[in-house]
């Protein structure tokens, strides 16, 4: 089986995905990088999550899964899905 430059290179990612550490940041408002002087969200490079996983470097993926209004484990009876607890499986 011969594999074309296009798979070699999907071969390479998929490697070296493999090989990372897989950190997931779960959270609320802070962590999706709310801006509370604007209402909206900090630029990518600003994040707390971003500058994270800088500072780790190569091998780990860093994946940001932050929702404003999150909690820990109340149910929002106006916003779905807030509840944190409920939501980590689909999350993992």
């Amino acid at each position: 089986m011969r594999i074309n430059e296009s798979g070699a290179e999907k071969m390479k990612l998929f490697k070296k995905n493999y090989e990372s550490k897989n950190i997931l940041f779960y959270g609320d408002s802070n962590t999706w990088g709310f801006d509370p002087s604007t209402g909206l969200r900090y630029p990518y490079e600003e994040r707390w999550t971003t500058v994270c996983a800088d500072l780790l470097g190569k091998g780990y993926n860093c994946i940001p899964a932050g929702m404003n209004g999150r909690t820990t484990v109340f149910d929002d009876p106006l916003k779905g899905c807030r509840n944190g607890i409920k939501g980590l499986d689909y999350e993992l």
